[in-house]
């Protein structure tokens, strides 16, 4: 429950690429999931928080790590094949992901999830062919 003034500040100090690592790294505790959210997305999270942030049960904060391109490949094959559908799609539907990662969710078991994500890696070679030409 993200209602109260103090945690409005730490969203957007969360939010903030230019917040020391170690407030950053704090931030990651608190028990808002927007505010671990934001850390999960923020570039100047440091990667020991960042897998710390793995262990989340909040699917939108996992799912915000693979915003990050901060976060290593290997990990994001290990999300792409979590049991939880919702956190599939939603990798699914970012065109930013590896095409590797892209190809390993095309062949998921959910046909929601491989049709979106056979979407989001034609949407990314189309985007790499105009910025290639």
């Amino acid at each position: 429950m993200c209602n109260s003034v103090q945690e409005h500040i730490e969203y957007l100090i969360a939010s903030n690429t230019h917040t020391e690592v170690e407030v950053l790294d704090s931030l990651a505790k608190s028990d808002c999931e927007k505010i671990r959210r934001q850390i999960a997305e923020n570039t100047s999270t440091s990667l020991k928080t960042l897998m710390l942030l793995l262990g989340d049960l909040s699917t939108e904060v996992r799912l915000a790590l693979t915003y990050n391109p901060k976060l290593p490949a290997i990990f994001l094959e290990w999300l792409c094949r979590e049991d939880s559908t919702d956190l599939r799609y939603g990798m699914a539907e970012n065109i930013s992901l590896p095409p590797q990662i892209l190809e390993i969710l095309e062949t998921d078991n959910n046909p929601y999830v491989a049709a979106r994500a056979a979407k989001s890696l034609a949407d990314s070679n189309k985007r790499h062919s105009r910025l290639a030409a």
